[in-house]
């Protein structure tokens, strides 16, 4: 094609060839050599008109290959197009089926067994308002906020709806409801300590430290209603609270706990996290620290000397017995003395010390009294 067109020498075919040379410029992937172009042309100087025409030719070709360039980059990119999943066989879809029927069962049995605790919490409070800080059961509270939640949602089937309405389930917590919340952990609070001054700032319960102090403010302006009154008194609530009075009757319970302790257990080494009161470790070692600093009153010192209270702990008898009587206490909660070296995160120091006790006696270094009192309560030697 090259030879034919140099051959030519006319005016005319060197228009012809410069506006298909440019076309095909621009379609092409391949970008020619404008030298050949012009090789091909073969045009004088004198020939205005060829030059004119290769000129406008030429700027033509640039706006179409800047008009192709910009509709490429706006052009969306090209996506694969899905992969159509093969359709379930009987058998998948069957095993699809029976696992949401399984599901579906699982949940119906967990929905019913919450059910039937609620029944019960009625029948022994009178009400459905079961409070968030309800220790018998905290999965209850939980599981009747989400009643409310699915019933203000509209997610909540017919039948359900209607066995909460035969136990006369409140659908709306309003103040009244709130307020009988907050007196049943009072109970529950006067049950454990055996007061009811729950300090402001209580870290165990803020909310009742809060609401037990507005109680107090609403009866000094006699704003609290009669009944609210009479609920309060028939606890022992105290409506002016005494600093120095608070503490003593908080003591005192603790006292009487550690008494009780020692008629049990024969010493008044409490474990760590005794379950009976697991205040009183807590305190018991708050008495120590007191009595170390010379900062623990008179009355009280007197009070646990009578009862034999151990002042020093340096004693390793004294911190053996501690730990016994912890093993004891794991014994009656779980039914062997086996607790896991690692598993048992409430008291790794018990778990320490039970493998240390059979490390003693595999070396023959563990005292025959030891070893007798491991024995009577079922101590197992060789654990694997």
């Amino acid at each position: 094609m090259t030879v034919a067109w140099r051959a030519t020498n006319t005016t005319f075919a060197r228009c012809l060839f410069v506006n298909q040379f440019f076309q095909w410029k621009v379609s092409s992937s391949v970008r020619p050599n404008n030298s050949s172009l012009k090789l091909i042309m073969n045009h004088d100087d004198d020939d205005d008109i060829g030059v004119l025409i290769y000129q406008h030719a030429k700027r033509e070709a640039e706006k179409l290959a800047a008009a192709s360039s910009s509709a490429q980059k706006s052009a969306p990119p090209r996506r694969r197009s899905a992969r159509v999943a093969a359709p379930a066989t009987k058998k998948q879809s069957k095993g699809a089926l029976n696992g949401m029927s399984r599901y579906a069962s699982k949940k119906a049995s967990y929905w019913m067994t919450h059910y039937n605790e609620l029944v019960e919490y009625k029948r022994q409070f009178g009400d459905c308002c079961v409070s968030s800080k309800y220790k018998s059961n905290p999965k209850l509270a939980y599981w009747v906020a989400n009643q409310r939640k699915y019933f203000k949602s509209k997610s909540l089937t017919e039948d359900r709806i209607a066995k909460l309405d035969e136990i006369g389930f409140t659908w709306e917590v309003d103040n009244e409801a709130k307020w009988m919340t907050r007196y049943k952990e009072l109970i529950e609070y006067k049950h454990e300590f055996g007061h009811c001054n729950v300090m402001r700032k209580c870290k165990r319960n803020r909310q009742l430290g809060r609401w037990v102090h507005k109680q107090r403010e609403l009866f000094k302006n006699k704003a609290l209603q009669e009944i609210r009154v009479a609920k309060l008194n028939q606890i022992g609530f105290a409506w002016q609270i005494n600093t120095a009075s608070s503490y003593e009757a908080s003591w005192m319970t603790q006292y009487e706990g550690l008494v009780e302790y020692k008629r049990m257990c024969g010493d008044c080494c409490v474990p760590h996290q005794w379950k009976t009161n697991p205040q009183l470790a807590n305190w018991v070692r708050r008495q120590r620290q007191l009595f170390k600093r010379k900062s623990l009153a008179d009355d009280h010192m007197a009070l646990l000397n009578r009862i034999g209270f151990t002042w020093e702990l340096f004693n390793k008898d004294e911190v053996w017995m501690i730990r016994y009587n912890e093993l004891v206490e794991y014994k009656h909660q779980f039914g062997d003395c086996c607790v896991p070296k690692k598993g048992y995160k409430e008291n790794l120091q018990l778990a320490n010390w039970v493998q240390t006790q059979r490390r003693f006696f595999k070396r023959k270094s563990l005292a025959d009294d030891r070893i007798a009192l491991l024995n009577k309560i079922g101590f197992t030697w060789e654990f694997f």
